[in-house]
């Protein structure tokens, strides 16, 4: 966020900005799922304020709390075997299948990763980028307002938007908030 915050008060007075640094703009907007493909068009200022509010931190309280309980507290047997402690859906042949598949879900299984760490980056990408997520990212832009560097954002509040990220919708919320100020996070 700060290097892309950076990168926008280097425009120069007409809004512009050099060849190398609007490349690394295009690139970033693309890899956020702001433009569709990269393109030697500059980024438009609705899609600069888009790409504001998906490059931007996750609270640590509601990370915590969703690997908790996506996770068991890391007991699950997808956490062992596959790193996965947000229990991302994946419909790929490398799905770690559960023992039982859910009526109705196709063959889906929870996306595996080599390191926890590339399962906390993905985790981080999709509530940056998935359109079930606009919701999130409208109220973290809220909570953070125009402050810069690392802020404290209120994980249990952010939470609340988070309804699409399980089936079990509100339930799955209270549990999350309960989490949240059990263990003071």
């Amino acid at each position: 966020r700060e290097k892309l915050l950076t990168l926008l008060e280097a425009r120069d007075n007409n809004g512009t900005l050099t060849v190398v640094q609007a490349n690394a703009l295009n690139r970033l907007a693309h890899s956020y799922r702001v433009i569709k493909e990269e393109t030697d068009e500059p980024i438009n200022e609705k899609q600069i304020q888009e790409l504001l509010t998906r490059v931007d931190m996750v609270p640590p309280s509601l990370a915590l709390a969703q690997a908790a309980l996506e996770s068991g507290y890391a007991t699950s047997r997808f956490s062992h075997s596959g790193n996965a402690l947000f229990g991302q859906w994946d419909w790929s042949k490398d799905a770690i299948k559960p023992q039982r598949q859910r009526e109705g879900m196709g063959n889906n299984g929870i996306k595996s990763f080599d390191q926890p760490i590339d399962s906390v980056r993905a985790y981080i990408w999709n509530l940056n980028t998935h359109r079930a997520y606009a919701d999130f990212r409208r109220e973290r832009a809220i909570q953070r307002g125009t402050r810069r560097g690392r802020i404290t954002l209120d994980g249990a509040k952010l939470a609340d938007t988070l309804t699409s990220y399980s089936g079990r919708g509100t339930e799955y919320i209270r549990v999350l908030q309960g989490i949240i100020r059990a263990n003071r996070l």
